[in-house]
């Protein structure tokens, strides 16, 4: 059996950690490494690591360094030809790992998978039958969104096929794949900080051949704390980097010419975008100057 990494990041996720952990140790495939790799909780998370310690690889940063950076210092330690990269807030059923595993064999072409997700109520004690994300797909204005992200689950994305990219919150990997991507000493690109990492993981690696696919019998559930129609509820840090994340997607890996091809459905989009920022919510003004600023190290990471 290939050995598993699984890499959960962490930032005060005290309450929910344990059973994700507890998870994780109940898979069916037993060949699993655990690497936790905590971003300056200042709950009560590292008193209930502790715990773990006899199972678990622990990162103590001194400082929230975001999930790409947590992501690429799990990497760094991690022995398994496969890699999940999951939030402390997702639980996985017990066969999520032996049935992602199963489409890696079926194809040696996908390079990532992803369950289906499904959410626990906001108190993280219940399990609900509302869809969390069936995969990430992508419209002609190059907006992502999470399919079927919302609705009550009847059965109706229980088909397995391709998707555009894999939810960042329980995201599996071939490391093979995460190799030929990796960007100089990064696997996930830290310019992102955290948020649409997930997409730019996936559209390199399509640049290179390689397919993402949603296997809707590995299960997991998944306590969404920021969801469609509560934007005003999120901290100004998550939203800043998901904006400007969006523009170092872009100018990483988009083409010249699907820009000129889109350009009917991208301009319109990006004007209804600074509009609504300049009215409603110029704190998002950061992202812009974000992007400015850091212009020539983003075009340097430009995949052909």
């Amino acid at each position: 059996m290939p050995l598993v990494s699984v890499c959960i990041i962490n930032y005060n996720g005290a309450r929910d950690i344990p059973r994700c952990i507890d998870a994780v140790l109940g898979q069916d495939h037993k060949d699993v490494e655990i690497i936790v790799v905590d971003n300056a909780s200042t709950d009560d998370s590292r008193k209930v690591l502790q715990k773990y310690k006899e199972n678990v690889n622990i990162i103590l940063n001194d400082s929230n360094t975001g999930y790409c950076a947590a992501a690429n210092a799990g990497l760094r330690i991690s022995n398994g030809a496969y890699f999940i990269c999951m939030n402390p807030d997702v639980f996985l059923e017990p066969g999520f790992i032996s049935r992602a595993l199963n489409a890696f064999v079926a194809d040696p072409k996908t390079g990532s998978v992803t369950g289906k997700l499904l959410r626990f109520d906001e108190g993280g004690s219940t399990k609900t039958d509302i869809i969390d994300s069936t995969g990430i797909v992508i419209n002609l204005a190059y907006r992502l969104r999470n399919r079927g992200s919302g609705e009550p689950d009847t059965g109706q994305y229980d088909d397995q096929r391709e998707v555009f990219a894999v939810d960042g919150a329980a995201a599996m990997h071939r490391m093979e794949m995460l190799e030929e991507i990796k960007e100089g000493d990064e696997y996930f690109d830290e310019l992102f900080f955290a948020y649409k990492e997930d997409a730019d993981i996936a559209w390199r690696a399509r640049k290179k051949g390689w397919r993402c696919r949603f296997v809707p019998d590995a299960v997991a559930y998944h306590v969404r704390n920021f969801q469609k129609g509560k934007r005003g509820s999120m901290p100004d840090i998550v939203r800043v980097n998901s904006f400007k994340n969006r523009y170092i997607l872009l100018l990483k890996n988009l083409s010249g010419a699907r820009l000129i091809t889109n350009a009917l459905f991208i301009i319109p989009f990006e004007i209804a975008l600074f509009t609504y920022t300049l009215i409603f919510d110029r704190k998002l003004l950061k992202a812009y100057s974000f992007i400015i600023s850091n212009i020539k190290a983003i075009i340097k990471k430009r995949v052909a």
